[in-house]
């Protein structure tokens, strides 16, 4: 929603799903139901199966870079970079408005929209 796009933009919170998933579901019960492969890992290391040892992964029945994929996305650079994207972007829509920072970033009547837009 433009609501959520907006909170997003004025926000230092980075979501990182291993933390996240660790905050809501200790257990990994969802990743468990919904990734077999990696149902038999301890709680400690069912969001981050990467950093079991060796020794862990095995006896799991699950070698990461084997039998599931390695990492795509480094989470931690990622949030930094999309932070980064989105602290430029808010300032260019300031910078478009010509406004100081405003209760909300995005146009709520149609004078708004004209000064948003340079009309």
């Amino acid at each position: 929603s433009s609501s959520a796009f907006e909170k997003s933009l004025d926000s230092t919170l980075k979501l990182d799903p291993t933390t996240y998933g660790q905050t809501i579901d200790q257990e990994g019960l969802y990743i468990r139901k919904y990734i077999p492969e990696l149902k038999h890992f301890p709680a400690k290391f069912i969001y981050e199966p990467w950093n079991a040892p060796h020794t862990v992964q095995a006896a799991a029945g699950c070698v990461i870079g084997t039998d599931y994929p390695r990492p795509m996305v480094d989470h931690g650079k990622a949030a930094e970079r999309n932070q980064q994207r989105m602290e430029k972007q808010q300032a260019l829509l300031l910078q478009r408005c010509s406004m100081k920072q405003p209760e909300h970033l995005k146009p709520s009547d149609e004078s708004e929209i004209k000064v948003f837009f340079g009309f």
